[in-house]
């Protein structure tokens, strides 16, 4: 069976997929804090252009090691996990009242 260019076991895929949710599940409060703080609008597209940018960086880590990979997947999921906790801070203050709850 052909599994590619990388001849990664079973047990470092997992480790490189589980990579993203560890940093992920870290900066979920941060993000919050950081959107009452700086603004939503920042926050959310200091994440996103963040967040290309490490996986514009994966194919050359992904060649270099499983290790260099999963920094990149760590730092993809950190600076991806204030996006989701800030898309409701910039909802919240940007939605009419009435409409909040349907947007939510």
């Amino acid at each position: 069976q052909n599994q590619g260019e990388l001849a990664w076991s079973e047990s470092v895929r997992g480790i490189l997929l589980g990579g993203y949710f560890y940093g992920y599940v870290i900066t979920q409060i941060v993000g919050g804090v950081l959107e009452q703080k700086l603004g939503g609008k920042i926050v959310y597209a200091s994440g996103l252009v963040l967040t290309a940018a490490l996986n514009a960086l994966s194919p050359v880590a992904a060649r270099t090691s499983p290790w260099a990979m999963f920094a990149v997947r760590f730092c993809m999921g950190l600076t991806s996990g204030m996006l989701f906790p800030t898309m409701f801070g910039v909802w919240g203050r940007w939605a009419p009242p009435t409409e909040r709850t349907k947007l939510l």
